[in-house]
C-alpha cells in the first residue's frame, strides 16, 4: 500500500457550525439512543445473541409508507397489537386512515420496557 504524494484537505466543520435544522439529522438525543440500544438488544436476543445468526438487510420486511426496513422480531410482535388496533378503530370511525406500523410498534416497544 502506499498514499499519493498529492492531497486535498477539506475542512470538517465544528458542530456548531450546522443550523439548527440539519443537526438533529446528523446527532441523535439520549432518549433516541437509548431506544436505540433497547431496539438492538431486541433484535440480537431474537437472533441467539449470535452475529452469525444476524439477519440481513434483504430479510428485513419494509413499510410501504416509509421505506423503513423492519426487523421481523418487531412484526412478530406487532401483529397481535395491530389486529387488535384494527378492531377498535373500525369500531370508531369507516375504515381507512394512515399506516401507523411503526408508531405502534414503537408504543410496544417502549411499553415492554416498562
Amino acid at each position: 500500500m502506499s498514499f499519493g504524494t498529492s492531497v486535498q484537505v477539506m475542512p470538517i466543520p465544528m458542530r456548531k457550525d450546522y443550523s439548527a435544522r440539519i443537526r438533529p439529522h446528523l446527532w441523535a438525543t439520549s432518549k433516541q439512543r437509548r431506544e436505540d440500544v433497547w431496539r438492538n438488544t431486541v433484535e440480537y436476543d431474537a437472533e441467539g445473541r449470535d452475529w452469525r445468526r444476524a439477519l440481513e438487510d434483504h430479510e428485513f420486511f419494509v413499510d410501504v409508507a416509509t421505506g423503513e426496513k423492519i426487523h421481523p422480531v418487531h412484526c412478530v410482535r406487532y401483529i397481535p397489537q395491530k389486529q387488535k388496533h384494527l378492531q377498535k378503530q373500525q369500531q370508531q370511525q369507516p375504515a381507512g386512515g394512515k399506516n401507523d406500523f411503526l408508531e405502534i410498534s414503537r408504543r410496544k416497544a417502549k411499553s415492554s420496557r416498562t
